[in-house]
């Protein structure tokens, strides 16, 4: 098996969860990281062994023998960041979303086209046997036709305050159901109408958001997102030592689908597994990035294993692609008009843009 060599870059604590897990992954080597933040690019060097540490994207690339970068920055930096690596002859891994602008993101599916370097999109849930098991049935077309698609995810609200109103809900939490329903739907979305709301500690940002979105068949797509899930809510994140992301809180998630012959329904806080004690519930996710016999496993070391594959046969990502991830901006961009406008937004054909 050919190795790897992956730079990092962003080391929050995705970004560090991102380190661990590559790490683990037999065939690849983190060979450099990149943060702002000295202290903490100091502390992950040492943990994971990395002698090629960087405060700057560029001087990584240009110093580095690098086969891939991980990018994991925040929303409005991925689109830039992307197109940067891509210059410097690199394939890369990006979180979700791709960008927070069509524009940057249909440059980033062009240039990956271009080069022929793969970009694989963080749209974790396609990775997520729950999920992917779900896909699985509509492809099959078990269900007849497909008339509705039913997303709901609720964030804790003490989240938002600490990175939810960085950016439009929309590109942060409601993004994974947009990339979802692009996935299960039979044709292409070409009408969007949505609303949002905010309880007033968000700056502007809100935390309540609703989409409908048509398909040119005439399926309907009804997604709901909120950060106002309670503390006394079952827990399904939890930090060290009882998990390996270093974040505490709940995701209350569900996603339906709706046919004449079938109905299907994943719901993420009916996993099996319930703890409780004399303070708190909780639930414990164990689908995402369990730690399972002492390594990250879930769906997140699978699309990371994913992406190494890739990159080994150079070839483009047939499950999480830009093309793909450029579309869900374009979508996430109509809702956020939608919203503010109060109007329904229609989408042009792909050739009449």
């Amino acid at each position: 098996m050919k190795e790897v060599k992956v730079g990092v870059v962003g080391l929050g604590r995705f970004g560090r969860l991102h380190t661990r897990s590559l790490s683990e992954l037999p065939g690849c080597r983190v060979s450099a990281l990149c943060e702002i933040d000295g202290p903490t690019l100091e502390d992950c060097g040492k943990e994971y062994g990395v002698e090629g540490l960087y405060t700057d994207l560029e001087a990584m690339l240009d110093s580095e023998d690098l086969d891939a970068v991980d990018v994991v920055t925040d929303e409005s930096s991925h689109g830039r960041q992307v197109m940067t690596c891509l210059e410097h002859g690199r394939a890369v891994f990006v979180e979700k979303p791709l960008a927070t602008d069509s524009s940057e993101a249909e440059a980033v599916a062009s240039m990956s086209r271009d080069t022929g370097l793969p970009v694989v999109v963080g749209n974790i849930s396609r990775f997520d046997a729950r999920y992917a098991t779900l896909h699985r049935e509509v492809e099959a077309e078990k269900f007849g036709r497909v008339a509705l698609i039913q997303a709901k995810r609720s964030f804790s609200r003490a989240w938002f305050a600490g990175f939810g109103s960085r950016v439009h809900p929309v590109f942060e939490s409601m993004i994974h159901d947009l990339d979802l329903v692009l996935w299960y739907l039979p044709s292409p979305v070409r009408k969007v109408y949505a609303q949002s709301g905010s309880t007033g500690n968000g700056d502007g940002v809100p935390n309540t958001l609703v989409a409908t979105l048509t398909a040119e068949d005439g399926t309907l797509a009804v997604l709901q997102s909120t950060w106002l899930v309670p503390d006394a809510a079952p827990i399904t994140l939890a930090g060290p030592p009882t998990g390996p992301l270093d974040l505490w809180g709940t995701i209350d998630a569900q996603l339906e689908v709706v046919g004449t012959s079938q109905v299907g329904k994943v719901d993420l806080m009916v996993d099996g597994l319930y703890l409780w004690n004399d303070s708190a519930v909780r639930a414990p996710d164990t689908g995402l990035w369990p730690e399972v016999h002492g390594r990250i496993s879930g769906a997140l070391r699978e699309e990371l294993s994913h992406f190494l594959d890739c990159v080994r046969a150079r070839r483009p990502s047939p499950l999480a692609p830009p093309e793909v991830g450029a579309e869900a901006v374009r979508l996430a961009e109509a809702i956020v008009r939608s919203s503010r406008e109060g109007e329904v937004v229609l989408l042009p054909e792909e050739g009449a843009r």
